[in-house]
Protein backbone atom coordinates (compact mmCIF):
# COMPACT_ATOMS: atom_id res chain seq x y z
CA UNK A 1 0.00 0.00 0.00
CA UNK A 2 1.43 3.26 -1.29
CA UNK A 3 1.74 5.68 2.21
CA UNK A 4 2.44 9.60 2.41
CA UNK A 5 4.94 11.02 4.33
CA UNK A 6 2.67 11.42 7.32
CA UNK A 7 1.96 7.18 6.88
CA UNK A 8 -1.46 8.12 5.64
CA UNK A 9 -2.44 5.71 2.73
CA UNK A 10 -3.57 7.41 -0.20
CA UNK A 11 -4.58 3.87 -2.14
CA UNK A 12 -5.49 0.72 -1.44
CA UNK A 13 -5.47 -3.04 -2.67
CA UNK A 14 -7.84 -5.33 -1.75
CA UNK A 15 -7.97 -8.69 -2.68
CA UNK A 16 -10.45 -11.85 -2.41
CA UNK A 17 -11.78 -14.96 -3.52
CA UNK A 18 -15.39 -15.69 -5.01
CA UNK A 19 -17.24 -19.39 -5.16
CA UNK A 20 -16.32 -21.74 -7.84
CA UNK A 21 -19.33 -20.55 -10.25
CA UNK A 22 -19.87 -17.44 -9.22
CA UNK A 23 -17.77 -15.30 -11.38
CA UNK A 24 -20.38 -14.77 -14.33
CA UNK A 25 -22.58 -13.77 -12.02
CA UNK A 26 -20.35 -11.20 -10.32
CA UNK A 27 -19.79 -9.25 -13.45
CA UNK A 28 -23.00 -9.60 -14.27
CA UNK A 29 -23.88 -7.41 -10.66
CA UNK A 30 -21.10 -5.32 -11.73
CA UNK A 31 -22.43 -4.15 -14.84
CA UNK A 32 -24.84 -1.45 -13.10
CA UNK A 33 -23.65 -0.04 -9.90
CA UNK A 34 -26.27 1.36 -7.69
CA UNK A 35 -26.55 5.07 -7.98
CA UNK A 36 -27.07 5.74 -4.44
CA UNK A 37 -23.33 3.57 -3.89
CA UNK A 38 -21.57 5.85 -6.76
CA UNK A 39 -22.93 8.59 -4.55
CA UNK A 40 -21.84 7.18 -1.49
CA UNK A 41 -18.56 7.09 -2.98
CA UNK A 42 -17.92 10.42 -4.06
CA UNK A 43 -19.31 11.77 -1.26
CA UNK A 44 -16.19 9.91 0.40
CA UNK A 45 -13.52 11.61 -1.92
CA UNK A 46 -12.47 8.71 -2.94
CA UNK A 47 -11.08 9.54 -6.51
CA UNK A 48 -10.55 6.02 -8.61
CA UNK A 49 -12.26 2.60 -7.89
CA UNK A 50 -11.41 -0.32 -10.21
CA UNK A 51 -12.31 -3.69 -10.10
CA UNK A 52 -10.62 -6.78 -11.62
CA UNK A 53 -11.04 -10.37 -12.14
CA UNK A 54 -9.51 -13.34 -12.97
CA UNK A 55 -11.63 -16.35 -12.42
CA UNK A 56 -12.40 -16.64 -8.77
CA UNK A 57 -9.97 -13.99 -7.67
CA UNK A 58 -11.02 -10.23 -7.22
CA UNK A 59 -8.74 -7.14 -6.71
CA UNK A 60 -10.18 -3.96 -5.90
CA UNK A 61 -8.24 -0.80 -6.22
CA UNK A 62 -9.18 2.84 -4.45
CA UNK A 63 -7.24 5.96 -4.41
CA UNK A 64 -8.13 8.51 -2.34
CA UNK A 65 -6.34 11.95 -1.86
CA UNK A 66 -5.87 11.98 1.66
CA UNK A 67 -6.83 8.80 3.72
CA UNK A 68 -8.21 5.70 1.52
CA UNK A 69 -9.26 3.84 4.86
CA UNK A 70 -10.94 6.45 6.49
CA UNK A 71 -12.97 6.89 3.02
CA UNK A 72 -13.53 3.37 2.50
CA UNK A 73 -14.99 3.42 6.49
CA UNK A 74 -17.29 6.13 5.57
CA UNK A 75 -18.66 4.17 2.65
CA UNK A 76 -18.58 1.01 4.59
CA UNK A 77 -20.91 2.54 6.92
CA UNK A 78 -23.74 3.57 4.27
CA UNK A 79 -26.65 1.89 3.72
CA UNK A 80 -26.16 1.33 -0.10
CA UNK A 81 -22.84 -0.27 0.79
CA UNK A 82 -24.23 -2.24 3.41
CA UNK A 83 -27.26 -3.73 1.13
CA UNK A 84 -24.48 -3.85 -1.70
CA UNK A 85 -22.33 -6.03 0.56
CA UNK A 86 -24.90 -8.52 1.49
CA UNK A 87 -26.40 -9.34 -2.24
CA UNK A 88 -22.67 -10.28 -2.48
CA UNK A 89 -21.83 -12.01 0.55
CA UNK A 90 -23.37 -15.25 -1.07
CA UNK A 91 -20.71 -15.45 -3.66
CA UNK A 92 -18.07 -14.69 -1.18
CA UNK A 93 -15.27 -17.36 -0.75
CA UNK A 94 -12.80 -15.15 1.64
CA UNK A 95 -13.17 -12.09 2.91
CA UNK A 96 -10.92 -9.31 1.30
CA UNK A 97 -7.46 -8.74 2.52
CA UNK A 98 -5.19 -5.33 2.31
CA UNK A 99 -2.62 -6.69 -0.43
CA UNK A 100 1.11 -5.37 0.29
CA UNK A 101 3.06 -3.41 -2.74
CA UNK A 102 5.97 -4.55 -3.15
CA UNK A 103 7.25 -2.45 -6.32
CA UNK A 104 5.71 0.79 -8.23
CA UNK A 105 6.73 2.75 -11.14
CA UNK A 106 6.71 6.28 -9.98
CA UNK A 107 4.92 7.96 -13.36
CA UNK A 108 6.39 11.78 -11.96
CA UNK A 109 10.23 11.07 -12.36
CA UNK A 110 10.31 7.46 -13.95
CA UNK A 111 11.69 6.27 -10.93
CA UNK A 112 10.87 2.88 -9.26
CA UNK A 113 9.91 2.13 -5.47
Amino acid sequence: MARSTSNTPHQICLVFSLRPGAEEEYDRRHRTVWPELLEQIRAAGITQNAVFRTGTSVIVFVAHPDNVVAALARVGASQPARRWNEWFADMMATEPSEAIEVWRMDPADGRSG
